[in-house]
């Protein structure tokens, strides 16, 4: 049962480097409408978007990707955001072209992908990008944390995704995007997915041996949406107290962490300023989760909010979570 806090907007959010990671690709390859029983794998362009013969006829590319997730499930947390991103090295014209991204529903293999045997993909957009500007070189990137949320929470198996003309109409003009394959040979330009995570720090305190753990359970940190704080290994029957602070450094001229020894709390700590505090009354247990919206303020974005959760246990006693540090993306 999710509880909701209404965040009011705090200023000067201190910025704070976030944990990630940085995937390459282990598949890439385009496919051709015009070609459709030709395998591009080796290609070191990965081609997408509509694109039109010499006798004007229309015809499009898909782009396909894998990464293997394996050392992002090995962190074994829910991630605050995922994108991908692939670097646009060339098109055809002004203007751009939107394209949808979509989850891939079944194997495929770089060596033998072509149009003619491309897997499947979930109708649903994953979420759309505009490219294919020839004015507008570089990253082009997508938000795709819904997607590696599910696949390292085994929801949906993870067979890569597939980037296409959002309609595929032989009407209106052409805009195809190449940009550079996992074949181009620099690391540096080739496609990526970079997932981020809320970043812990400072000590927890409890006096049984398990912590109550604090983390992202879900939704998104960005202005006017709002993003899941989830506690988990508390005691059923707590009263359950958040902290919401813009530092992990100071608070009230006071260095961070702050001992709270002199409250009669040996071993726990104040973790993060305590500029807004909220309780909650007796919760169900693990997991708690608690729903926090964030104004609709684009000054927001880039800056940190932080967080730490604390419980009054019915044994009785005292426990604190560690910090988090939410960074606000857009």
């Amino acid at each position: 049962m999710f509880r909701t806090f209404v965040c009011a907007t705090v200023a000067l959010l201190a910025p704070v480097a976030a944990q990630s990671l940085t995937l390459l690709p282990t598949a890439d390859a385009h496919t051709d409408s015009s070609n459709p029983t030709t395998n591009f794998g080796s290609d070191p362009e990965l081609s997408v978007g509509k694109d039109r013969d010499a006798s004007g006829t229309a015809f499009y590319r898909r782009a396909h990707v894998l990464f293997d997730l394996s050392p992002a499930q090995t962190i074994g947390r829910v991630p605050l955001r995922a994108t991908y991103s692939y670097y646009q090295a060339r098109s055809s014209g002004a203007g751009c072209l939107d394209v949808s991204l979509h989850r891939l529903q079944a194997p495929w293999s770089e060596a033998t992908l072509a149009w003619a045997s491309q897997p499947a993909h979930d109708p649903a957009v994953v979420t759309t990008a505009c490219v294919g500007d020839n004015f507008s070189p570089g990253w082009k990137s997508f938000d795709v944390t819904d997607l590696v949320r599910d696949w390292l929470a085994g929801v949906q198996p993870n067979h890569g995704l597939v980037v296409r003309d959002v309609r595929e109409s032989s009407a209106g003009a052409s805009r195809p995007s190449f940009g550079h394959s996992r074949e181009n040979g620099n690391p540096a330009l080739q496609p990526r997915l970079e997932i981020e995570w809320a970043d812990l720090f400072g000590t927890p305190c409890s006096s049984r041996a398990l912590f109550p753990m604090i983390d992202i359970g879900g939704g998104r940190a960005a202005p006017g949406d709002a993003f899941v704080l989830r506690s988990n290994t508390v005691i059923a029957g707590s009263q359950a107290f958040v902290v919401f602070g813009v530092s992990r450094t100071t608070w009230a001229g006071r260095a961070l962490p702050f001992s709270l020894a002199f409250a009669g709390l040996p071993g726990c700590s104040l973790n993060v300023s305590a500029d807004v505090t909220a309780g909650f009354g007796a919760i169900a247990g693990s997991p708690w989760d608690l729903r926090v919206p964030l104004p609709a303020d684009p000054m927001l974005v880039g800056q940190t909010l932080y967080a730490q959760t604390m419980f009054q246990t019915p044994i009785p006693g005292f426990e604190a979570s560690a910090g988090l540090g939410i960074e606000i993306g857009d």
